[in-house]
């Protein structure tokens, strides 16, 4: 199942000359920071309404906007079963 995300923020004096990257996982705590970085790289994650890479600095009062399609993720695992060999 996936979910359409909309979401933006700004970047406050504190995060001034942070990467991308790391202000984004501030400021986006629901997501782990690898999916926040994927998101940078296929442009859905941009910056003042551009594109931008990763090790981007940021600015006070810059905009991101975040919007992009969340997928389910199905965790594959090993159970314990008896067998009767």
């Amino acid at each position: 199942m996936s979910e359409q995300i909309e979401q933006t923020a700004r970047v406050d004096a504190e995060m001034r000359g942070s990467r991308l990257d790391q202000v984004a996982a501030e400021l986006f705590p629901d997501f782990s920071r690898s999916r926040l970085q994927g998101w940078i790289k296929d442009g859905s994650l941009t910056l003042n309404g551009a594109a931008a890479k990763q090790r981007d600095k940021v600015d006070e009062g810059d905009e991101l906007a975040l919007s992009a399609v969340s997928v389910e993720e199905v965790s594959w695992g090993a159970e314990s079963i008896a067998l009767d060999i």
